[in-house]
């Protein structure tokens, strides 16, 4: 994983020092950064701690390095959009421009 190499170096390690980390060898290290081993779980939740990066941006699934965390109430609002049709989705979407406007 080139991301994996990428965070790494952006934190300024050597994979060594991951690995003393992680409790591994920088050869296991290695291994993953070049997708030659898989990654555990628990490791992948230690890395994503580690880098303060969610594991979705670690696997590569997303472009969004940051963890997001949502307030109780921005979660009841996501789940009763995702309800809405696409119609109703793109009303809201007007609304909340024309609010925006107004502030």
């Amino acid at each position: 994983m080139n991301r994996l190499r990428e965070l790494r170096k952006e934190k300024g390690m050597t994979a060594k020092q991951l690995a003393d980390i992680l409790k591994t060898t920088d050869s296991t290290v290695i291994r993953w950064e070049k997708s030659k081993q898989n990654i555990s779980i628990d490791i992948l939740k230690e890395l994503s701690n580690i880098y303060n990066v969610s594991i979705d941006y670690i696997l590569c699934l997303t472009d969004l390095k940051e963890n997001i965390q949502l307030e109780e109430e921005e979660v009841k609002l996501l789940d009763n959009y995702r309800e809405l049709d696409t119609k109703s989705k793109t009303i809201v979407q007007e609304q909340i421009n024309t609010l925006k406007k107004l502030l």
